[in-house]
């Protein structure tokens, strides 16, 4: 409602209250004192002496002359709106309604069918059910009509909108909503039922019948009055389903919040700008810092966007950091609680809120809920059957009670507060450990029976399966690494390195392996125990090298592979050897790198796995391209890529495009190489392999530059720069930054070439990646002719002739600026310069240039 309060300039006046201005509104629509009345619950005699105020106020002798001044005043009348005042009892809120524009967008959409009568808003306590219904009701009642527009009919309830507070009820009678629709019984021998069926028969009106779930057990009445009453509606609120043929449910969900954006995105989102709002109750100066927006966020996340729960958190501003109010509430949920008066008794506490729906469960319903609060980020159908012994019906149940809701897809989830209360009473049972078992072999199975749908068509949609369940195999690893369940563990080994590769979520596959190993490696190993140490630290191993840090990887993957060799397990030592061999290649041994390929490929071979031998034949393409063996490398791309397509390995089939378009890029036939580029980057999107599409873009990168487009360069290794820096390969982000030092260069920005390329330098020094420093110095001799400093550019390129790149182009780049430097210097010049260099390993010259 408007705020007509505030004194005018051309009309002085003492203020109205809220109420005031409400009834000067009806006065001004032309209702009479008996209506007015009857419209907002108020005695005759109370009206009489609120127009007595409105009066003195307005300086006004009668009705005719308010109307005027209030006209003058800009107050907009029922008349100005084209429609009758609408008449109500909505109670008047402390605070602004925030958010939930999508709620109620919808929700008008089914109260402007005809066909929907009765919507239930469905959702746990705690989420604002009251609160919603309340704000849609404002909405048709006081003008201007904002949501009417062309549904203004169908929205438009001339006979009122009433608000019928059911939580202290202790049954749903006649009686409550004749009291609340305004109707009063008359002596006349009807039946009071009667009385209310003929007079709500011929009115257009909807009744909001608030916190309806205790009595279920009359809503026949409900049911009765929709059959009589052609022209009400009726919302709901309420965390049971009503089970009504004419029901239509709406459910409730947190309230959303922003994770990314500016620090004023945050802040501008529902979550934040409720706990802002609750805060300042409290603490009336409080801003949120961009240092402490992690923790605000942290906040909404835990209490998965419940209402009442960010503003009882909000509560302790005054005394906690958010950090600390985060932390607390992970802790205990005891302490999101108010001691607010004017709270109802069931909502002082998140406990009180769940204990009032606990003690209303079955004991079946209250044993199922416990065991589901197990499950992370949701579960299936099946999975709570086999895990917690929910069937279909108890599920139902569940979902109608608001305890647990079902997704789209599928799936079903908890509110994470719900899970933490159901847990705690799990807990008391003494009980957690056997559903923790059962939930982790659950899912030890469930990835194992995926791992052939890892290798072939299914692809995608496996590894997606994978994801959508991440959280629940967490848990399920953590529990079989800590017992020690050797056969658990072997089963979740395989899928979930595929998973943690294939996805380039190396770091968390680190942390999977690495706790495995760890505990693993207590005592002296043996027997089984042996066999699976070697293999998790053979996935440890890998994935760190997949991020660069060639030493640490090293000495894992050989702990490893001296394991797998004493106990012989030859699928286990070749995918050992491979990973050695990208060792080997990135550090610039690339003989050995293509014997150790080969000892793989043929284990490979020997024991049929095509999937494997498709891969290594891509590694050891990649080697033979690298000891500039063209046409072998060509023919072992091509292999591998028509065994993958064979297969339906679309991963392997992106990395093989890739490779061939390197040999392309190397043949300067640049278009050839960007389809080939390009095709890989469509593939490596579908799988949401971040790898291949950080590679590929980096590569399509560097044949824009060779092409000439600069522009599209540098935007194509930006890109491959942000990917590579997420998900940390090393080797990557520096390709990327000596990609970007060479187009910037070229386009004149020395200072932020100089800044690419010595940034790329750490990195590669860091990590000893030696054919990367070779190209660093390359590209740093000409920022270094560009700036006019040729005797400092021949100087790098004195150790790039004595360690020649393995790369064609980066060679021919190299061979170009030192015929370049012998013509532009003297031979004195040179002879100085060259006198000057003492010979030492390449890394050793990389630190000196990184200590100036």
């Amino acid at each position: 409602m408007e705020d007509y309060g505030a004194a005018s300039d051309s009309i002085p006046y003492e203020p109205l209250t809220e109420r005031e201005t409400e009834i000067l509104v009806l006065i001004a629509s032309g209702a009479s004192n008996r209506e007015i009345a009857n419209s907002l619950f108020i005695a005759h005699s109370t009206v009489r002496w609120y127009i007595r105020q409105i009066y003195s106020k307005l300086g006004a002798a009668n009705r005719q002359e308010a109307i005027a001044l209030a006209t003058q005043m800009g107050l907009k009348t029922a008349e100005t709106e084209g429609g009758p005042v609408t008449r109500h009892n909505l109670p008047v809120q402390s605070d602004s309604f925030i958010g939930r524009e999508r709620e109620l967008n919808a929700l008008i959409g089914l109260l402007a069918d005809p066909n929907l009568r009765l919507i239930t808003i469905l959702g746990p306590g705690g989420m604002g059910k009251t609160r919603l219904a309340l704000k849609l009701a404002e909405q048709l009642v006081f003008p201007p009509h904002p949501l009417r527009g062309e549904h203004a009919d169908a929205l438009s309830f001339p006979d009122g909108v009433f608000f019928v507070p059911l939580a202290p009820a202790l049954d749903l009678t006649v009686a409550t909503i004749a009291e609340y629709s305004g109707y009063r019984f008359q002596q006349d021998g009807r039946e009071p039922k009667q009385q209310l069926f003929d007079y709500l028969r011929q009115k257009k009106m909807l009744l909001v019948l608030d916190n309806i779930e205790h009595l279920l057990d009359r809503i026949d009445l409900v049911s009765e009055i929709l059959e009589h009453a052609r022209h009400i509606h009726i919302i709901v609120t309420s965390r049971l389903r009503l089970n009504l043929k004419a029901e239509t449910i709406y459910m409730v969900d947190g309230m959303a919040f922003d994770n990314e954006g500016s620090l004023q995105d945050i802040l501008d989102c529902d979550t934040a700008r409720l706990f802002l709002q609750s805060a300042r109750r409290i603490k009336p100066d409080i801003e949120i810092p961009s240092d402490e927006i992690d923790d605000l966020l942290r906040i909404c996340r835990l209490v998965d966007g419940m209402p009442l729960a960010i503003e009882l958190a909000a509560a302790w501003v005054e005394l906690l950091s958010l950090k600390e109010i985060a932390s607390e509430i992970t802790q205990n949920i005891d302490f999101l609680s108010t001691t607010m008066h004017d709270i109802p008794t069931r909502q002082h506490s998140i406990r009180a809120v769940f204990d009032y729906a606990w003690k209303r469960l079955s004991g079946a319903d209250q044993n199922a809920l416990m065991r589901l609060a197990i499950f992370r980020g949701g579960w299936s159908r099946e999975a709570a059957t086999v895990v917690a012994g929910a069937d279909l019906s108890l599920l139902r149940v569940l979902v109608n009670k608001s305890l647990i809701h079902q997704a789209g897809d599928g799936r079903y989830d908890m509110h994470m507060l719900m899970r933490q209360f159901a847990e705690a009473q799990l807990e008391a049972t003494g009980d957690v450990l056997n559903v923790r078992v059962p939930h982790s072999r659950y899912f030890a199975d469930r990835v194992y029976q995926l791992n052939p749908l890892l290798r072939g068509v299914q692809q995608t949609d496996t590894l997606n399966i994978i994801e959508q369940d991440l959280e629940n195999i967490r848990a399920g690893w953590q529990l079989a690494v800590e017992r020690e369940m050797i056969d658990v563990i072997r089963q979740y080994i395989s899928s979930l390195y595929f998973f943690f590769d294939m996805r380039s979520r190396a770091n968390e596959g680190i942390d999977f392996f690495g706790l495995a190993a760890h505990l693993l490696r207590q005592g002296t190993p043996a027997g089984n125990r042996k066999v699976l140490l070697g293999q998790v630290l053979a996935r440890q191993g890998s994935l760190v090298q997949r991020l660069g840090h060639y030493r640490e990887a090293q000495q894992i993957l050989e702990i490893s592979l001296d394991i797998l060799r004493e106990v012989d397990k030859q699928e286990e030592i070749a995918f050992v050897l491979n990973n050695l061999a990208d060792i080997a290649r990135a550090t610039g041994q690339i003989r050995l790198g293509q014997q150790l390929c080969e000892e793989s490929l043929a284990i490979f071979r020997a024991l049929g796995d095509e999937w494997s031998v498709a891969g290594t034949l891509n590694n050891l393409g990649v080697a033979r391209y690298l000891l500039e063996e063209f046409s072998e490398a060509d023919q072992y791309y091509r292999e591998s890529l028509a065994l993958s397509r064979r297969l339906g390995d679309l991963h392997g089939v992106g990395i093989s495009l890739i490779n061939l378009g390197t040999i392309a890029h190397d043949q300067e036939r640049y278009d050839d190489a960007r389809h080939f580029y390009e095709d890989s980057l469509i593939l490596c999107e579908e799988l949401d392999d971040l790898y291949g599409i950080a590679a590929s873009l980096n590569n399509l990168g560097r044949t824009a530059f060779m092409h000439g487009d600069y522009a599209g360069g540098k935007q194509h290794c930006e890109e491959s720069l942000d990917l590579y820096s997420q998900f940390g390969d090393q080797w990557g982000v520096a390709a990327s930054l000596i990609n970007l030092g060479d187009i910037v260069c070229s386009l004149g920005d020395l200072q932020s070439a100089r800044q690419h390329f010595h940034q790329a330098l750490k990195t590669v020094y860091a990590i000893r990646a030696v054919p990367l420093i070779v190209e660093i110095l390359v590209g740093m001799a000409v920022l270094l002719i560009q700036e006019g400093k040729d005797e400092q550019a021949l100087a790098l390129l004195i150790p790039v002739n004595q360690n020649p790149p393995h790369d064609r182009e980066i060679r021919t780049r190299a061979d170009h600026l030192w015929s370049h430097l012998q013509g532009s210097l003297s031979a004195k010049q040179v002879a100085i310069i060259r006198s000057n260099y003492q010979p030492q390993p390449i890394e050793t010259f990389a630190e000196q240039i990184l200590a100036l």
